[in-house]
């Protein structure tokens, strides 16, 4: 019979894993029995799970970085196409710094909104598993991607903000 076959050993209280193991493999090593520990197999089919998900978080970091440079893009486009408003802000008494304060409080309420939105999602689709398993899941390198993402995207904002803001107030007048 060609092709793998498994078969499931318990040992007796009088035996060690170590015997049954050592006088399987003697018995029938014409045979090319290899008696392996249940804990080992699981092991190692845990570490090719561990090898995707690993995979799998480097890509969803990717794709937060990529959603972080879209939103510093449509930020920017948001401010080109107000900047008669925002000169017009200007004019009328508010200072540069508050204009900044709104600006960047915008883009913060949009990064932060973003960034819950993906969490909430994420607990919703590993929900199941953490029931099922238990919560044996680290959460250091998914907050570090958090991280990382939440400062690119407030020091985007700034770069942004401080660009929209140094423009002329007269140049954007003039454009209305």
């Amino acid at each position: 019979i060609s092709g793998y076959s498994f078969f499931l050993i318990q040992t007796g209280e009088n035996a060690s894993a170590e015997d049954v193991t050592q006088t399987m493999e003697n018995g029938w090593s014409d045979e090319g029995m290899d008696v392996k520990s249940s804990a080992v197999l699981l092991e190692k089919l845990l570490g090719v799970q561990n090898t995707y998900i690993s995979a799998f978080q480097s890509l969803g970091a990717l794709g937060l970085l990529l959603g972080t440079f879209g939103l510093v893009a449509v930020q920017l486009r948001s401010i080109v196409e107000r900047r008669r408003e925002l000169a017009l802000m200007q004019a009328v008494g508010f200072s540069r710094a508050r204009i900044s304060h709104m600006l960047t409080l915008e883009a913060g309420l949009l990064l932060f909104s973003g960034l819950a939105a993906g969490v909430l999602s994420a607990t919703i689709a590993l929900a199941p598993f953490v029931l099922e398993t238990g919560p044996r899941l680290s959460l250091m390198g998914p907050l570090g991607m958090l991280a990382v993402v939440l400062i690119v995207g407030l020091a985007a904002s700034w770069w942004a903000v401080r660009s929209a803001t140094r423009s002329s107030v007269l140049a954007g007048l003039r454009s209305e």
